[in-house]
């Protein structure tokens, strides 16, 4: 079967992104966490809209990527 090139690219772009999330969030839990603790989650009421907008714009990507070509 052969897959057309976007579905290529969203599946590499998806891997990659979840690639860097991951070794993100385990450096983030393994050395941040500890340190500065759990609760500056609570001191700021707007990254958690940001983040998932930022979800968003990064499920959207290839998406939007597709509709700049010529």
């Amino acid at each position: 079967m052969s897959r057309s090139p976007v579905l290529s690219c969203a599946a590499l772009y998806f891997g990659i992104v979840f690639a860097v999330g991951f070794v993100l969030g385990a450096l983030r839990v393994s050395f941040l966490v500890p340190r500065i603790g759990d609760d500056i989650a609570n001191r700021d009421p707007v990254s958690g809209v940001v983040y998932l907008g930022m979800l968003v714009v990064f499920a959207a990507m290839p998406w939007l990527r597709s509709r700049r070509r010529p």
